[in-house]
């Protein structure tokens, strides 16, 4: 698969993945040009804040791999992945990422692997909703964020240098969710991170499941190993 240097930017107007120059995140806000440009990639159907992908496989070097706008909800069918690969120094990488909020849904049988292979890096995050909540409906969702300075497999809210109010919320409602990152594996902003009950998570220090789940964070036990939700 070839590797791209720009990131996909979904537009809910036309339902189509343009052309991004330069995007990154600079203190906690998304920077860099949404050109007019239609990117040439397969894989997905969109329709207003509905984003379809279905055996989608996008890979590059920009420090955001796909951006979609505040309130997306992203369905996948199939198997897809979403890559950044970056040996940056300072790269800041947020895979999949949204400025608001984000809803990603599956079947049983569908695949998201969500891959921030950075090998060094300041900041590493699969899935990043920053101003905005972030929930998970179903499928099976595989997110890797590890070799950084700061490494989060599934993300969302503001600290330092915006208000997020009272969102910055994570809702995990079903799927499989494995997750390799450390030293948070989910983070989510100051107690508003919600696993609901009938959930068994395995390799985690805060909880096991079987409960819903009210806090901060998840963080792998054993930082070697995958941190899983099983719904």
């Amino acid at each position: 698969m070839a590797i791209y240097d720009y990131t996909l930017c979904y537009s809910a107007e036309n339902g189509k993945f343009h052309i991004g120059i330069g995007c990154g995140e600079h203190e906690e806000k998304f920077i860099g040009e949404v050109t007019d440009q239609i990117a040439d990639v397969a894989g997905y159907d969109g329709n207003g804040s509905t984003l379809i992908l279905k055996d989608f496989a996008f890979e590059t070097s920009a420090e955001i791999a796909v951006a979609v706008p505040n309130g997306t909800k992203i369905v996948f069918e199939g198997e897809n992945s979403i890559i950044v690969d970056s040996d940056k120094a300072d790269a800041n990488v947020a895979v999949l990422y949204s400025s608001g909020d984000m809803i990603l849904s599956g079947n049983a049988g569908s695949k998201l692997l969500i891959d921030s292979n950075t090998t060094q890096g300041f900041w590493s995050r699969a899935i990043c909703a920053r101003a905005g909540d972030l929930t998970i409906e179903g499928g099976n969702i595989t997110a890797k964020a590890k070799s950084a300075r700061k490494n989060c497999g599934v993300y969302a809210g503001g600290h330092l240098w915006i208000d997020t109010g009272d969102k910055g919320k994570i809702n995990i409602l079903g799927g499989h969710l494995t997750i390799s990152a450390a030293p948070n594996a989910v983070r989510a902003a100051e107690g508003r991170l919600t696993v609901k009950e009938r959930a068994k998570v395995l390799n985690c220090i805060e909880t096991q499941g079987t409960e819903a789940f009210t806090g901060d964070c998840l963080s792998p036990a054993d930082r070697e190993q995958n941190l899983e939700i099983v719904f």
